[in-house]
């Protein structure tokens, strides 16, 4: 059974989150609120979606319903429109809570999640709370989906979405170090970029092994990687990162 999604903001996010829903044989029918027309005509002749005339037209023909507004437009965007029980909320809004949905939404189901812009590649890592198996499959051909036992964690981990961007400006660092060394930005963005992504392979694929001994196995006596290493931890380089996290979760816990 095909089931119909309905994206309320079609932002920068949906762009790229709406490709990745419709990498599979069977994808869902996506209904597009007309908020942002020029995001939402584009996805519509790419992929021959439907821009309903008004968000309760699109409420009152959707089975999950994304809200991927601003989080300080959360409310004025859902309230007043025709929810009902056997409908799924599906918030990508950030900081909003679970419960911030409840008084507004007549008792549907309501999902965080957040996604990155790589769903259009199949390579989002999405955070997920509660679990809930409609959109689990309906996220799966965005990347792997990693479900969370409460919301505390689910915002605690959320706000890895911004470290998917501070690792982005490492490679730009790094990408430029390379040029400067004479290598074609081309040959060196595409070396940088491949070195994180192996990286971040043998993390993932690895699992038997505890990360800090897949690092010691690089960092033999003499070698480049330790050699390097070593600065960076003399540095205290790693430190700002843990800085800049703590900062986002201060913040996913505090907003409203």
């Amino acid at each position: 059974m095909t089931i119909t999604v309905g994206v309320l903001g079609v932002g920068h996010l949906m762009a790229h989150v709406v490709p990745g829903l419709m990498r599979t044989a069977t994808p869902p029918k996506i209904l597009l609120s007309a908020r942002n027309a020029e995001r939402a005509k584009a996805l519509t002749e790419r992929f021959a979606l439907e821009i309903c005339a008004d968000n309760h037209d699109l409420i009152a023909r959707s089975d999950v319903v994304i809200v991927a507004v601003r989080p300080f437009d959360v409310v004025d965007t859902i309230k007043g429109l025709p929810w009902r029980e056997n409908q799924t909320v599906l918030s990508f809004a950030g900081t909003v809570s679970h419960s911030d949905y409840i008084a507004h939404v007549n008792g549907a189901t309501i999902v965080l999640a957040m996604p990155v812009i790589t769903a259009e590649f199949g390579e989002s890592p999405t955070s997920l709370w509660p679990l809930n198996k409609v959109v689990e499959d309906l996220l799966a051909p965005c990347g792997p989906v990693i479900a969370f036992q409460s919301e505390a964690q689910f915002k605690a981990a959320s706000g890895s979405g911004a470290y998917f961007g501070w690792v982005q400006a490492l490679i730009l660092e790094m990408t430029q170090w390379l040029t400067a060394k004479g290598v074609s930005e081309n040959d060196a963005r595409a070396l940088i970029s491949g070195m994180t992504r192996a990286g971040a392979v043998s993390a993932f694929e690895r699992t038997e092994t505890p990360l800090n001994e897949l690092i010691e196995d690089l960092c033999l006596p003499g070698s480049l990687t330790g050699q390097g290493l070593e600065i960076l931890k003399t540095a205290d380089a790693f430190s700002p990162w843990k800085d800049a996290a703590d900062s986002i979760y201060e913040r996913h816990m505090g907003e409203k």
